[in-house]
């Protein structure tokens, strides 16, 4: 049995991988709010300031998982605008 690929064109590759890119950033910024929340708990860190990082960390993945974070939608290099 012969199985034949569809080649993905570069756009494809890159949009694959932006996708791949925030989902990793986003992991990571879920890993920090779960470390802020381990120092509040050791009381390495107080509650307020805690938690003030806490939802601003949040927001930073919710706009990472959605794409907000970039400022501009500039073409990776190599490829065409």
């Amino acid at each position: 049995m012969i199985r034949r690929y569809r080649r993905r064109t570069f756009a494809e590759v890159t949009a694959q991988a932006r996708a791949d890119e925030r989902a990793q950033v986003a992991q990571f910024g879920r890993w920090q709010i779960a470390a802020v929340a381990n120092l509040i708990a050791a009381g390495r860190v107080d509650a307020e300031s805690g938690s003030l990082l806490s939802s601003r960390l949040e927001a930073f993945v919710e706009q990472v998982e959605q794409g907000l974070h970039l400022s501009t939608n500039t073409p990776a290099q190599g490829e065409k605008k």
